[in-house]
């Protein structure tokens, strides 16, 4: 599946390519769906939609674990789907093309999408079998649109077998030890997986290509419409992005007395001012009494340092406004009781 702008050229590089597996029970409801992008260390998902509910399973490079998230869904809607004769849509023919080494029909669905989007299909009637989709923004778009090109190189029509996929799909999510999203909601972080109208710029690639596919599936006839519109309206966004981006918090300092064995190292500034007695006054009268010289008072500060394991100290003090030829003064003191 190549992903990307739809005036774009997949074989040029302007798109994101993804592989994956796609498998539907059309009489059980239940669909199953595999995609991650053709890069080392990718994201790799993997969907399972069964009756009343969608569980989505995500491997990130960044995560020790894959995670999984499941989603309840409105029961009676799927049920209905059930009863629904399958939605007829009608396509135009637009003629034969060489897909490979297939000879394929190709059919256009104009903006019968869940997003008013086109799609093309390319089938072959001599291996029964779809050889290509292709979902095209709406019309009047100038090109730029989000477009899918998918090439199906193999198509296998029939009943469901055990295991369609040949990785435990069948019974997924039994063994994806999910939790539900509203779970999720109550944690840090807050919940990945989401239906929406329009995927957000944080989705994931890879889950958008898989709406993609779900929507051209379910215009040509592949999907029954609820799970089409089910699947088409899935976002995924990075489990390891969101927790990234919670606040940090510091744990608060445990306090330590002073007075116990528990106390290593401690510090502290200062400051002085000498003598205590008096202020200063303007009108050249102090405190003291009237008619008496002004209060002259000598301000001084410093810092501690204190190491009690290693019985080390270090001291730093100044005074300022000594006398008129000395106004400032700095002395340190280092201790070394390891020495």
């Amino acid at each position: 599946l190549y992903l990307g702008p739809a005036n774009g050229n997949p074989m040029a590089g302007e798109h994101m390519q993804t592989a994956g597996d796609f498998a539907a029970n059309m009489v059980a409801g239940r669909v199953r769906m595999t995609a991650g992008a053709l890069t080392p260390g990718a994201t790799n998902i993997s969907v399972a939609l069964n009756p009343g509910s969608i569980a989505v399973q995500v491997a990130e490079a960044t995560l020790p674990n894959p995670v999984c998230l499941i989603l309840p869904l409105d029961a009676n809607d799927a049920l209905l789907d059930k009863h629904k004769k399958q939605a007829r849509t009608t396509g135009i023919f637009n003629g034969v093309e060489a897909i490979g080494e297939d000879e394929c029909n190709r059919f256009t669905f104009l903006g019968t999408g869940a997003h008013a989007e086109s799609v093309e299909l390319w089938f072959s009637r001599e291996r029964n079998s779809v050889c290509r989709l292709e979902v095209l923004p709406p019309a009047g778009i100038d090109g730029t649109g989000l477009g899918a090109l998918i090439n199906v190189p193999v198509y296998v029509p029939g009943r469901w077998r055990n295991d369609p996929l040949g990785s435990k799909l069948a019974r997924a999510p039994e063994s994806w030890d999910c939790q539900t999203v509203a779970q999720a909601k109550r944690q840090p972080g807050g919940s990945w997986l989401s239906l929406q109208s329009e995927p957000p710029p944080s989705a994931l690639l890879a889950a958008v290509a898989l709406s993609k596919l779900a929507e051209a599936s379910g215009v040509v006839g592949l999907l029954p419409p609820h799970a089409a519109d089910t699947l088409a309206r899935l976002v995924v966004e990075s489990p390891s992005a969101l927790k990234a981006n919670l606040p940090t918090t510091t744990a608060p300092p445990v306090p330590v007395d002073i007075f116990g064995p528990q106390l290593r190292t401690f510090s502290f500034s200062y400051s002085s001012t000498f003598p205590v007695q008096g202020h200063p006054v303007d009108s050249g009268m102090s405190a003291a009494g009237l008619g008496q010289a002004p209060t002259h008072r000598n301000h001084g500060a410093g810092e501690v340092r204190v190491d009690l394991a290693r019985r080390r100290m270090f001291l730093r003090s100044e005074a300022r406004d000594i006398s008129s030829g000395l106004p400032q003064v700095e002395s340190r003191v280092i201790f070394r009781g390891d020495l």
